[in-house]
C-alpha cells in the first residue's frame, strides 16, 4: 500500500511540473509571437526564456507549430466560447444579441488581450502559408463570421437590420470595426478609456445596423 502512494505521489509531482512548465513555455512563446512574429521567434529563445531545455518544447509540443496551436486552442476558448455563449444565452430580438456580442469581446478584450492579439497577429502573418495552423486559424474566424452571420440573417429577417448593406460585408465591416477598436485601445491603453471605447463601438455599430425608424 506504502509503494502505491509513493508512486501516486511521484505522478502527482511529475503532473504538476508537466503542468508547470508547458504553462511556462506557453506564457513565453505567447510573448515572443506578439512582440517578434512567429518566423522570427525561435524555439532556444522560448526555452531559454521559461528556463527550460529546448528539447523541453519538442518534449511537451513536438514542434513549434504544435505549440502556437495550443496557443490558438486557449485564445478560443477565452475569446470566442464567450462569444458564442453570449449570443446564445442573449434574450430578445437580433439587436440584443448583437450587443451581448459585443459586450462580451470587450470583457475577452479586457481580460484576454493578449490572446486576441495573438489571433490577430498570426492570422496576418501566416495568411496565405497553408498547413494546419493557418487552417487553425481560418477556423477561428469562419466561426465568429458564422456566429455574426446568424445574427445579421436574422435581424433582416425581422425587419431589425438594414438590409441595404449585404450580409456578408455588414458582417465584415461588424468584425473590422471591432478587431480595429481593440488594436488602438490595445496601442493605446494609456490615452483611451476602455469603458468609453466600448460605448463608442456599440453606439456606431448599431447605428450603421439597425433600421432607422
Amino acid at each position: 500500500m506504502r509503494t502505491i502512494d509513493g508512486q501516486g505521489v511521484r505522478l502527482s509531482r511529475k503532473a504538476e511540473q508537466r503542468k508547470a512548465s508547458t504553462e511556462r513555455l506557453m506564457v513565453l512563446a505567447r510573448q515572443q509571437f506578439i512582440a517578434k512574429g512567429y518566423e522570427a521567434t525561435t524555439v532556444d529563445e522560448i526555452a531559454a526564456g521559461a528556463g527550460l531545455s529546448k528539447g523541453s518544447v519538442y518534449f511537451y509540443f513536438k514542434s513549434k507549430a504544435n505549440l502556437l496551436l495550443a496557443l490558438l486552442d486557449e485564445a478560443e476558448r477565452l475569446t470566442v466560447e464567450p462569444a458564442v455563449a453570449a449570443v446564445r444565452d442573449a434574450k430578445g430580438s437580433p439587436r440584443d444579441q448583437l450587443v451581448a456580442f459585443l459586450h462580451s469581446q470587450s470583457v475577452a478584450g479586457r481580460e484576454h488581450a493578449d490572446r486576441m492579439m495573438l489571433i490577430i497577429l498570426m492570422s496576418i502573418e501566416l495568411h496565405g502559408r497553408g498547413g494546419v495552423v493557418e487552417d487553425r486559424l481560418v477556423s477561428i474566424s469562419e466561426r465568429m463570421t458564422a456566429l455574426l452571420s446568424r445574427v445579421v440573417t436574422a435581424g433582416k429577417r425581422q425587419g431589425v437590420f438594414t438590409k441595404v448593406v449585404a450580409t456578408r460585408e455588414l458582417v465584415t465591416v461588424i468584425l473590422a470595426v471591432n478587431q480595429g477598436c481593440f488594436l488602438e485601445w490595445y496601442r493605446r491603453r494609456g490615452e483611451l478609456n476602455g469603458r468609453d471605447l466600448v460605448r463608442a463601438l456599440r453606439t456606431t455599430v448599431l447605428q450603421g445596423v439597425l433600421v432607422s425608424s
